[in-house]
Order: C-alpha cells, then sequence, then structure tokens
C-alpha cells in the first residue's frame, strides 16, 4: 500500500494499546443479603479484577437493625488493611439506609444520628487504601457487639477511583519513510 496508509493504520492499531482512562466504577456485592446475628460477625466478599492503583475509596451500605449502637463495620481491603467504618454509632436508633462513607464528606460518622443517611466520613481513614490495587477479594464486616437485637446487611457496593496505566503508545518507534 501507499506510505500514508501504512502509517494511518500504524496509529490506528496503536490507539489499542493506549492507556485506559482513569476513573470510578461501582461494584455490588453479590452475597448479600445477611443475617446479622447477635454477638457474632458476619463477612460479605466482593471479588474485583482491576490491578490499577487507588485513588479514592467510598463504601455505601444498607443495614436493617434495631440499635445501631451495637455495631462495628469495617473494611477490609485485599491486603488486609482494616479501616473501621463505624464503631457503635447511633445509640438506640435504627438502620443504615443508603449510608455512604466517603472521607471527603462534611460530617463524621461520630456527628450523625439514626438512622443513618447520606454520606459521613467514616472512623478510619479510606484513604489509607489508596496507591494500593484495587485487584482481589474485599471483604465487608459487621459485628454486633451486645444481644437482644439482630438485622441484615442488605447490601454494600464499593465506588472505586482508579489512576490509568502508562501510555504505551509513546514507547513505539516512529516510523520514517
Amino acid at each position: 500500500g501507499r506510505p500514508l496508509d501504512s502509517l494511518a493504520a500504524s496509529f490506528a492499531s496503536a490507539e489499542l494499546f493506549g492507556p485506559v482512562p482513569a476513573g470510578s466504577a461501582s461494584y455490588p456485592s453479590a452475597d448479600v443479603p445477611k443475617n446479622i446475628l447477635d454477638v457474632a460477625t458476619i463477612q460479605s466478599n466482593l471479588p474485583i479484577s482491576d490491578p490499577r492503583p487507588l485513588t479514592d475509596v467510598n463504601v455505601t451500605l444498607n443495614i436493617t437493625h434495631t440499635y445501631d449502637g451495637d455495631l462495628v463495620v469495617t473494611l477490609v481491603a485485599p491486603n488486609a488493611t482494616r479501616v473501621t467504618l463505624v464503631n457503635r454509632r447511633g445509640s438506640s436508633g435504627d438502620n443504615f439506609t443508603n449510608t455512604t462513607f466517603d472521607d471527603q464528606a462534611s460530617i463524621p460518622i461520630a456527628s450523625g444520628a439514626a438512622p443513618f443517611t447520606g454520606s459521613f466520613r467514616p472512623e478510619g481513614s479510606l484513604g489509607a487504601l489508596n496507591g494500593l490495587p484495587a485487584n482481589g477479594t474485599w471483604k465487608l464486616e459487621v459485628a454486633d457487639e451486645a444481644s437482644l437485637d439482630e438485622g441484615f446487611l442488605d447490601s454494600w457496593s464499593l465506588s472505586l477511583t482508579v489512576s490509568g496505566q502508562p501510555d504505551l503508545t509513546s514507547a513505539t518507534t516512529p516510523i520514517s519513510y
């Protein structure tokens, strides 16, 4: 073919190996609902297949439970890093309804009131997970640390923001004629 045709074909094929855009995606857990039993800890697993490094992690959950002050909720990253989202907050109030834990939220969970709805800063820092690969099995642990009332982990999801991969097109050799 003509030189310009082959040059255009080279650029077209190089696009396939270009950067994967950074961005956010939400991953819902598939192994819920789970019964939260008295004086016990339950765990829900969420496998993620994305080796790119994290730049932001948020968690959204729905828990039906009387006496939220019984509960400790912890996110466990694939490398076993633990971030406490809530530690026995809400006293005798009930439920977490579309509750998002986000380091950028203006209200700390400790200042919120049950039913917890909206965005709150978690007890621990989700920023501790930045830089880790998103890849692996994430776990949400819900511990009920008192007796007399049980509930359900109805649903939960991770919102992960990752950085893009390096642009491999810059490593290609220019074609000269």
